[in-house]
Formats: C-alpha cells, sequence, structure tokens
C-alpha cells in the first residue's frame, strides 16, 4: 500500500482560511481546535474523534474533561488565561494496559498555536470544557466525523499541490511528527 503523507504547516494554514471563510465561527473553531490538537499530540482519529458504529468509540473520544487550561503550570478556569493545554488520552492502539496517558504543550503564539485554537474554541463553547462528553461536535452537537476531517485535508492538499490520494486522517499525526523531527 502506498503511504500517507504528512499534513505540514502550509496546509494547515490553508485549512484555517478556509473553514472560517465557509463554516460558521462555532463550527469552524470546533474543527479547527480537533485539527490542531490532533497535529500537535500526535493523535489517531480514534483517540478524538467520534466513530459512529464502534463500540466504546463515544467513550474513547477525547472529552472536555480530558482537556485542561493551565498557566504557570496551575489549573485556571479558562482557556482564555492559559498558556497551556493539557490533554489525558484515554488509551489507544499502542498503549497496551489501557492506562493512558497526559500529554501538554504550551502557548506557540501565531496560527498554529494549541492553546490558541482552544481559546477560540472555548469562545464558542465554554460550558463543553466542563461536560464529560466528546469534544469533536458541532454547533448543533452532532458530532464531527473521520470523513469530514479527512474531506478538508484532502481540499487543502489538493489546493496546496498535492496528491489528496495520499492523504488521510492519520496525516495530521503524520504531519506532527515530521514538524517535531
Amino acid at each position: 500500500p502506498q503511504r500517507r503523507h504528512p499534513i505540514m504547516a502550509e496546509q494547515l494554514e490553508w485549512i484555517h482560511a478556509y473553514l472560517f471563510r465557509v463554516f460558521p465561527e462555532a463550527d469552524a473553531a470546533a474543527l479547527w481546535a480537533m485539527i490542531v490538537l490532533a497535529w500537535h499530540f500526535l493523535l489517531r482519529s480514534a483517540e478524538y474523534l467520534i466513530r459512529l458504529g464502534v463500540d466504546g468509540a463515544w467513550e474513547r473520544a477525547l472529552h472536555g474533561t480530558d482537556v485542561q487550561p493551565r498557566r504557570n503550570g496551575a489549573s485556571v478556569a479558562s482557556f482564555l488565561e492559559a498558556d497551556e493545554v493539557v490533554a489525558y488520552i484515554k488509551g489507544g492502539k499502542t498503549d497496551q494496559l489501557n492506562g493512558g496517558t497526559t500529554r501538554n504543550h504550551h502557548a506557540l503564539g501565531g496560527l498554529l498555536c494549541p492553546v490558541a485554537a482552544m481559546a477560540r474554541y472555548y469562545r464558542s463553547f465554554p460550558g463543553r470544557l466542563k461536560e464529560d462528553a466528546p469534544l469533536a461536535r458541532y454547533n448543533d452537537g452532532k458530532p464531527i466525523l473521520r470523513e469530514h476531517i479527512q474531506d478538508i485535508l484532502e481540499l487543502a492538499t489538493t489546493a496546496t499541490g498535492g496528491d489528496a490520494g495520499r492523504i488521510g486522517s492519520h496525516s495530521l499525526r503524520i504531519g506532527g511528527a515530521t514538524a517535531l523531527y
């Protein structure tokens, strides 16, 4: 099989412009936050999105209570005052004991900052970060699906001159790892 290509900063910048031009603000903020978190935290789609028809998918997805804002290492009330995002990943493909893991990222400034993406999400959905329910939902409460993310990634890849056939939802994880490298 052909290997998937990474989503890089150029595609992410295109995606940001596209989302906030085409979608209502709240839906764009939700999509952008999920894409940025997946890229920075190297998430597989099953770790942050709901997969319809898969047992336990609702529970395994990233919930509001799994993402915490911090400032100077201490918990704060909202992402509007945060300089760090901490995410608890419940378990995944490589978590053999299913014990979960905690990861964090500090504010970077700029368009690709995960703290800024969560602050924008928070402005649209302040109550969701206190809910034990998946974050990856549109304003109407419907889930953001893997196919929705993949369609956006393919559009960005085509728009930036890449081969959309080599892009999948896993391309966010690959792109984040490539950027770290």
